[in-house]
């Protein structure tokens, strides 16, 4: 963790990736944004310079060096690895679980880029957001709305708020993927995998029912507390909600750059 203003989740989660033609086990995680642990802070840095982590760190499940740490197959900043050579990734993270409560981007076009994109040289390297993630709030009526549902005047004001700029909210998956399946439980792990060439955040949905037959009752959160969800900041239960019925019936995804859900069939 070279910088600051990056931190990764306190438990890492597992996964598997065809490495060389082989399934391998991997420990991976995603470099989010911690602007918390940056020393320049003041409103044009939290919401519009520092938007954005940057890549995963991935070491073999089952591999360490010889003097007993991890051996990593993606690390680095920019990424480098076996996960940058074979799945050539996008690897800004925009949304995840410890994203900032909201950043603007978008610049004018023709425009130098203002946001921090990763360190490198005295001054790191920059870029601009060129997803669709977000509504526009290029004119005063939307300014204004966000201005005052955020609380911030600097929305309204500010020449870094611009008519080709996105302001970007609800930024936590799981938060996602409850404003477009609310009908699902979530699960209260969240983790992040490279497919397809983004980073996506993967989230078990279950469906649940307290009307099914010749079933026993049970609350959720206290049959899915531990030692782990009662310790770590990543992990947690299952809410609590009592029902005698529950399935892992749904896969979301949500991607890490521009927060496009998916909603995936698993279990009907």
């Amino acid at each position: 963790q070279s910088k600051q203003y990056y931190t990764f989740a306190d438990t890492l989660s597992v996964d598997k990736y065809d490495i060389d033609g082989v399934s391998q086990d991997t420990v991976i995680a995603a470099r989010e944004l911690d602007l918390a642990g940056n020393d320049n802070r003041n409103w044009v840095n939290d919401h519009t310079v520092y938007t954005h982590g940057y890549g995963v760190v991935a070491a073999y499940g089952n591999k360490v060096t010889a003097d007993g740490q991890p051996q990593f197959m993606e690390y680095g900043i920019p990424t480098q690895g076996k996960l940058t050579k074979l799945k050539k990734y996008e690897p800004r993270i925009y949304f995840s679980p410890n994203a900032p409560k909201y950043s603007i981007v978008g610049s004018p076009k023709g425009s130098a880029p203002w946001e921090f994109d990763y360190p490198t040289g005295s001054n790191g390297a920059l870029t601009t957001f060129k997803g669709n993630g977000g509504p526009s709030v290029g004119n005063f009526f939307s300014k204004l709305l966000h201005a005052i549902r955020f609380e911030s005047d600097q929305i309204l004001f500010s020449d870094r708020v611009t008519a080709n700029s996105q302001i970007l909210y609800d930024r936590d998956p799981k938060t996602r993927v409850s404003k477009v399946a609310p009908y699902l439980t979530l699960d209260g792990r969240v983790y992040p995998a490279v497919v397809d060439g983004r980073v996506k955040w993967i989230v078990d949905g279950y469906t649940t029912s307290d009307s099914y037959p010749y079933s026993q009752m049970t609350d959720f959160g206290q049959v899915t507390q531990d030692s782990t969800t009662t310790t770590s900041r990543s992990i947690k239960g299952l809410t609590n909600q009592r029902a005698n019925y529950i399935r892992n019936s749904v896969k979301a995804t949500v991607d890490a750059y521009d927060g496009s859900v998916g909603l995936y069939v698993w279990d009907k």
